[in-house]
Order: structure tokens, then sequence, then C-alpha cells
């Protein structure tokens, strides 16, 4: 089939880098090829220029760009362009709402736009969401557009062979017992003011920990959110003090309650009754993050070691074996796993090949805001 057309919302780093993080979907559509991407949204004008002319100076990546154009609204960009599909890569207050404007992704889904979006979904309650994602999901049905949700690690090939193991777990009548989330967030050069307040970013759980509340649900099932508990160490406090925090974040000018708390503990049991645990901090310098997963069950353990990274690891104890296995990943980019899947969803109109839909993103939402508010609710004593 000819070149799969694909329209940018948002010229931020999801879409086209930044300085901390590896992560953006137009390198990783430039190795996919049969890509054309024709246009590129953003109300700065000047940023998107400037992302599309350090894309077009990447290696063999000018031919994907050589019609793109740039327009000041996603609106007129749908209405302009004949796209085959888009990523919205917005920040979350900026979408996932009825409110006209906040409602990006409603638009291309009814336009029958195959369509990629970000995590988070939004910013609004739950219970303030759900008559958005219940029109989304009823204009999707009309549409039969795909609607990926940008949980790269269900595409990681480490998560795929723990997927393996759980499912031989099953297969002996035998359920995930617990699971132990960990994820400490290097700081020191973060570039971005609004991430440090809560009312713009949805807080540490909802805008960046949930890809391991998502990881949790993948691999043990539905969180029981009426048994989650949660505390939280908040800015205020004496252990809460970080020393390297960039001057241009200018945290004291956002009131207390609303800053990025420093960590959370939460844990909760799952509806087939194994438990889980999540420990989410900032705390650490410079750019790299530290990460782990462990998953255990009756004669299995499964450590996922640092899926963050390019090289990963995968450590496994399973059977009478007091020895583990250790499963090496390298140049894994799970990233580029997720946007090859949208894209051969897209010329194949294959549905399951998207591992994360809406709809089970959405249970995913609600799992964050429940771990938030039972953080938050503990605030007062």
């Amino acid at each position: 089939m000819a070149n799969v057309r694909i329209g940018f919302i948002g010229a931020g780093g999801v879409n086209f880098g930044s300085n901390v993080g590896s992560w953006n979907h137009a390198s990783r559509l430039e190795q996919i090829g049969g890509v054309e991407i024709v246009g590129i949204a953003d109300i700065d004008t000047t940023r998107a220029e400037r992302a599309l002319a350090e894309r077009k100076r990447a290696t063999n990546a000018t031919s994907i760009y050589a019609n793109c154009k740039i327009y000041s609204s996603a609106e007129d960009m749908i209405e302009r362009e004949k796209l085959d599909g888009v990523f919205v890569g917005l920040p979350p207050g900026c979408h996932g709402s009825l409110v006209k404007g906040l409602d990006i992704e409603l638009a291309c889904v009814k336009a029958g736009i195959h369509t990629f979006i970000e995590k988070p979904l939004s910013l609004v309650p739950p219970e303030n969401f759900v008559d958005f994602a219940r029109t989304l999901a009823a204009e999707q049905a009309k549409s039969n557009a795909i609607v990926s949700v940008g949980y790269m690690f269900r595409y990681h090939p480490a998560v795929v062979k723990m997927k393996e193991f759980i499912t031989e777990l099953h297969s002996a009548g035998k359920r995930v017992m617990c699971v132990n989330a960990r994820y400490n967030c290097a700081y020191s050069e973060s570039t971005k003011p609004h991430w440090w307040n809560v009312r713009s970013s949805g807080g540490p759980i909802i805008e960046q920990a949930t890809h391991f509340c998502d990881l949790a649900r993948y691999l043990a099932g539905e969180p029981n959110l009426g048994t989650i508990s949660a505390l939280n160490v908040n800015a205020s406090e004496p252990s809460g003090k970080l020393s390297h925090i960039g001057e241009h974040i200018r945290e004291d000018e956002i009131r207390d309650e609303l800053r990025m708390p420093r960590a959370t503990s939460a844990h909760w049991k799952f509806e087939r009754n194994g438990i889980g645990s999540l420990m989410h901090g900032i705390s650490l310098l410079g750019t790299s993050y530290e990460t782990s997963f462990d998953v255990w069950a009756d004669g299995l353990r499964m450590s996922l070691i640092e899926p963050y990274r390019s090289t990963c690891e995968l450590r496994v104890r399973s059977g009478k074996s007091e020895s583990e296995r250790v499963f090496t990943f390298e140049d894994a980019d799970a990233y580029l796993e997720e946007d090859k899947a949208f894209i051969e969803a897209i010329r194949t109109g294959n549905h399951s090949l998207i591992k994360c839909p809406y709809y089970d993103a959405v249970k995913t939402y609600d799992f964050t805001w429940a771990i938030r508010r039972a953080g938050e609710e503990n605030d007062c004593f």
C-alpha cells in the first residue's frame, strides 16, 4: 500500500525528543519506513518549525518530511490533510475532556483517523472523565478507528517473556502472589516547570509511575481499588527537601499542597487476591532513573531490572532450581515496538496488534487516581 500518512499533534519532547530521555515517536517512525509525515500541529508554530528542521537534518530522514506542513491548530490539520493516523503528544491538561478545544482525540476518532495517545489520558478526576471515555468509545465503534495508548512496556521483549512465564503459571492453576514496583526519578535536570505542579501534571503517580501501575495490571490482573492504601513524603516535610532543583523551575511560586510529592508508598490487593506495592521517589541527580519490577508466585520469582535502559535484565528463579536464569535484552526499544504495532495495525486494520487499547488504559487511569487520592487522604494526619 501507499505510505501511511501521519500527523503529529504537539511538537514537544514525547513526539520529537528532549535532553532528558531517548523517547520520541519521530525517530522511531523514521526507522519503520513506509511512513510519510504530512503535518505537525502545535500552537507554538516556531517550536514546530524547529522540530521539523531538526528531524530533516537527521540521517536518512528528509524524505518522509518532504511534504510536511506546520499548523497552528490540530483541527486545521485534520480538516486540510488526508490523515491515516495521528500521534497525540500533548500535556495531560490539554486533552481528554469534553470541553471544546480539549477534545482533540475525540475529533480524530470522529473523523475516522487512527489515533495514538500518550499517557496520561487526562487530568480530570475519574468521575469527571467517564463521560469523555464513553463518548470516545461510542465514536470509535462508529468509525472503527484504532486507538492505542502509549504504555510501551507492554511491547518490551522482557515483558513479553514475563507474560510467557505467567501463562505457564496459569496453565498450572496458579496465580501471581505479589508484585513489587520501584521507580526512583532523577530530577536535577528536569526542564518542565509544569511537571512540578500537581495541578498541571497530575502528580507523580498519574504522570510517571502510571507505567508501572499499568504493568502491574498487565501482569497480575485488576487491582481492587477499595483496598488501596498510600502515604506520601511531601515537599513541606524535612525529608522532602530537594537541594538541586533548577532555578528555572521556581517551585517556591507553587502552593505547598500543589507541589510534587517527593515519595509515595502504596499497596493494595488484586481482585484475584494477590497483593501489590509501589514505591515511587524523586531523589536522584542527573538524568538516569532507577527502576525495577518484581513478580512472585508459587515456584516463580521474576525481577525486571532497569527496563527504561537500552540493555536490561530479567532474572528468573523457577521450579525447584535454586539458581536464577538471567535473560539479557540488548538494544531493546519498546517505543519502537509500540509504534511498529500501531503502523502495522493501520496498514492491516488488525486491532488485535494493539496491546493497550483505550478502554484498557482507562482502567490504569482509574488505578493511578485511586493511589493519588489515597496518599492525599493521609496527608491530613
